[in-house]
């Protein structure tokens, strides 16, 4: 399991799951449960999960019109831990985040 060989580099894990949707996050779940970690799991149109002490917390995705998915889950990403790093507040974190990466997706090429 690759995410094992840097458990003891980082506090949070980000994963991008596009198949085997429910195998993949509990295997997300189980590994930062264990290491006492973030588990981000970036799930495209099926929304985007956060596992944090022993908790799931999930935020579907919004309806959009999709017109370019580059730069997405970057834009999902910076916008949840600066977000979360100013509150700590996962749920709040992850609905600005959300926002943020639909209008991504909205345009060509990578803004927001």
């Amino acid at each position: 399991h690759i995410l094992g060989e840097y458990k003891n580099s980082f506090d949070i894990f980000v994963v991008s799951i596009d198949e085997d949707v429910e195998t993949r996050k509990e295997r997300l779940r189980l590994f930062v449960e264990k290491e006492n970690k973030m588990g981000i799991a970036l799930l495209g149109a099926g929304g985007s999960s956060v596992f944090y002490h022993r908790r799931e917390y999930y935020h579907p995705a919004e309806k959009v019109s999709v017109v370019d998915t580059t730069g997405a889950g970057d834009t999902y990403l910076a916008h949840f831990l600066t977000r979360y790093l100013q509150n700590r507040d996962i749920d709040q974190a992850m609905d600005t985040a959300t926002g943020y990466a639909s209008r991504t997706i909205g345009h060509m090429g990578a803004i927001y």
